[in-house]
């Protein structure tokens, strides 16, 4: 899923600069791409419910990339984007979050020059997409730095008839680094985040998988895996800061000195393990 994935079909082209930062750190913009594009009235775009994709492995665990609706093709002159969290490696450094961005063509004409138009900077773009033919699919990378765990990320989304302000929000479980460590050192970092830096809940594990399942919904690295105790470190991608949790029982904790991390993060293990999302 990651970068440098060709397109499905074959008319596709690939061209244009690097957005945002380029590959040798300068800075180059993608709306120079866009000709004479007007991004006054813009529709605003919200992204719409997951869906499963491939599967990455990681580990030994295979990982379900999760597609979302960015832009719709109803808003997008035919276009639809969909994104998900790759849990790639991102060349642009460990705080740096990989994303695939799947771009559909449901109109009967090919659209042209698809980008990420004037890319702020916490966006590395995709190279421009010269032309997509009707009803193909092709697939990019981008890299984001996300700068909040509640805000979503503003852009502009556009091809060679219009721009698109769309957002795209973070998720939690997705803005974390893997941090391996022993379980002695897992103890004493979470006894160093214990008091007031604890988020402790109580859940109904519904799921008969409990470890895949929070793997799935948390980039961190398992630590223990014990029957009915389990334990995952990782750091935070947005503060830098370590972020534990674990779940021995029926008793879930998350560890980490940030309040809303480790509160968003808690309703999110809880309602993965109950089976609500």
């Amino acid at each position: 899923m990651g970068g440098g994935m060709g397109g499905m079909g074959g008319g596709m082209g690939m061209g244009g600069g690097m957005g945002g930062m380029g590959m040798g750190g300068g800075m180059e913009s993608l709306g120079s791409g866009m000709g004479n594009l007007s991004l006054s009235g813009s529709p605003d775009v919200a992204p719409s419910g997951p869906s499963s994709g491939s599967s990455i492995s990681s580990g030994g665990f295979a990982y379900q990339n999760v597609w979302s609706t960015l832009l719709k093709d109803v808003m997008g002159g035919g276009l639809q984007v969909e994104y998900a969290f790759n849990r790639k490696p991102s060349p642009y450094g460990p705080l740096s979050i990989a994303l695939s961005l799947r771009l559909t063509n449901n109109s009967p004409q090919t659209i042209f020059n698809i980008c990420i138009a004037d890319p702020p900077p916490e966006i590395i773009s995709f190279p421009n997409v010269n032309t997509l033919p009707p009803k193909q699919v092709h697939e990019v990378s981008t890299y984001i730095t996300f700068k909040s765990i509640s805000s979503p990320v503003s852009f502009k989304f556009g091809h060679s008839q219009k721009v698109f302000n769309v957002q795209l929000p973070p998720n939690v479980g997705e803005l974390m680094i893997p941090k391996a460590m022993t379980p002695e050192e897992f103890d004493v970092q979470q006894k160093k985040l214990s008091g007031m830096n604890e988020t402790a809940t109580k859940v109904n594990v519904t799921v008969s998988d409990v470890k895949k399942t929070l793997q799935q919904a948390a980039a961190a690295a398992v630590i223990k895996e014990d029957e009915g105790d389990y334990a995952f470190s990782g750091t935070s991608a947005v503060k830098n800061i370590p972020v534990l949790f674990s779940l021995k029982g029926d008793r879930l904790a998350v560890n980490c000195s940030d309040s809303i991390t480790a509160s968003v993060l808690s309703h999110l293990l809880k309602s993965r393990l109950e089976g609500s999302i």
